[in-house]
């Protein structure tokens, strides 16, 4: 029998949260880097919606790789929701700031896992 604990339901959770909150701050850095262009409107990921999806198991649809030479996407196209609105600077740096605080609990929640799976194979030696 074997074990993979990369695959576990929680360290793919949490993988899969890094991945959208990585998106999640391409998007931010999209805003603010089209704050003056004429026309643009903010885009924003709906993480929790996303993430919701992908916890239930009815995640958002993903490309067939029908070919071993297909590239697997981190992420599936259309996640990203035009605000329709402009771009304001204070909620973009409000957003990128809560992101990275999230990214970097998430970070501290993988290696807590990870950490408490060495110590398992490692037999409790520290």
């Amino acid at each position: 029998m074997s074990w993979d604990p990369l695959a576990e339901p929680v360290t793919r959770l949490l993988a899969h949260s890094l991945n959208l909150r990585s998106r999640r701050q391409e998007v931010i850095a999209g805003n603010i880097a089209n704050l003056d262009t004429p026309g643009y409107t903010a885009r924003e990921l709906p993480f929790k919606e996303v993430l919701s999806q992908y916890a239930s198991g009815g995640g958002p649809l993903f490309l067939a790789k029908t070919h071993p030479g297909h590239l697997t996407p981190p992420l599936a196209a259309g996640l990203v929701e035009n605000r329709g609105e402009p771009v304001d600077l204070d909620q973009e740096m409000v957003r990128l700031g809560e992101n990275l605080f999230q990214f970097q609990s998430a970070v501290q929640l993988l290696n807590r896992k990870l950490e408490g799976l060495r110590t398992v194979v490692e037999g409790g030696r520290t």
